[in-house]
């Protein structure tokens, strides 16, 4: 019998995970794939987004080869991590992320909570925090 697939893909701070079902539920698939942390001084975390991207498709691979024949993929979900990508015009990369457990503007983020917390949760539904909450 054919069915409808959906292709999930989560992209972590520390792996890529995908997952192929169908529209029972059924996992049909698998695939994770390692994602590197840059933290090249204290208190900074990074990630190359390119790495992201290589990690997403070898797992989606990965899942996808356990597909049954005759199937298709007839949606795809992404999850993905909290970090700040800069992109140049042609919307690439400029440098790595930057991640949400790094802290290197925790000042910032102290002032900013205790000067203006209130008003960026009313505006934004955040709060303002620091590094891993």
């Amino acid at each position: 019998m054919k069915s409808s697939l959906i292709l999930a893909i989560d992209v972590g701070a520390s792996s890529a995970k995908a997952s192929l079902y169908d529209t029972e539920g059924q996992v049909w698939g698998r695939g994770r794939e390692p994602c590197a942390v840059q933290r090249t001084e204290p208190g900074l975390v990074e990630q190359d987004p390119d790495v992201w991207w290589a990690a997403a498709v070898r797992a989606a691979r990965s899942a996808l080869a356990a597909a049954p024949a005759n199937n298709r993929v007839e949606a795809i979900a992404v999850s993905s991590t909290n970090a700040l990508v800069m992109l140049d015009q042609a919307g690439r990369s400029v440098r790595p992320a930057i991640m949400q457990l790094d802290n290197r503007a925790s000042a910032e983020t102290t002032y900013l909570r205790h000067r203006l917390g209130a008003a960026i949760s009313r505006i934004t539904g955040n709060r303002v925090a620091n590094s891993g909450y």
